[in-house]
């Protein structure tokens, strides 16, 4: 009579350790291109905040040191990389394409005496609302969305001819 070793492997357990491999390699992959994606989500995200902390602090010089510029502004505009603090008015009316390193839209919207600010003191007759919108997209947005991810800052001045500082 003759013995049968089991030693040796079938067809069988080798394709459910194919398959086991696959899957396991199939995940891994999964999870990098996850991690690269939320990576480049949040260091756009990071970007997009900088840049709005950077056009808030515009307004703000632009308040502090040409304030009949600062008051003459009402409504939205465009606002790209500001460079030269002694240009006149780098704000533009509308915002259609990236104006920031092709990649993010910067707008600032002025709005006066909104009920969001404070209510005005008899020292502290005028303040203006101003909100810096930063958009960016990538491949999560959408068609019809095209830029679906925003970075709002937004911030009460007053006039401080009016106010006997700045604010």
């Amino acid at each position: 009579m003759k013995k049968f070793s089991n030693s040796g492997q079938t067809l069988i357990e080798i394709v459910i350790a194919l398959g086991a491999i696959l899957i396991t390699l199939a995940s891994i992959s999964i999870l990098v291109t996850i991690s690269i994606s939320n990576s480049s989500f949040i260091k756009a995200q990071s970007t997009a905040a900088k840049y709005a902390q950077d056009g808030m602090e515009y307004v703000r010089y632009l308040r502090n040191n040409n304030l009949s510029s600062f008051q003459s502004k009402n409504g939205a505009y465009c606002l790209d990389e500001v460079t030269d603090l002694n240009k006149d008015d780098p704000f533009t009316l509308l915002c259609l394409t990236p104006n920031i390193k092709g990649e993010f839209i910067r707008e600032v919207d002025f709005s006066k005496n909104t009920f969001n600010c404070p209510s005005p003191t008899e020292t502290q007759l005028s303040q203006t609302e101003v909100t810096v919108k930063v958009s960016w997209r990538d491949t999560k947005c959408g068609a019809a969305n095209i830029y679906c991810h925003t970075s709002i800052l937004v911030s009460c001045f007053a006039d401080p001819s009016k106010s006997g500082g700045s604010l």
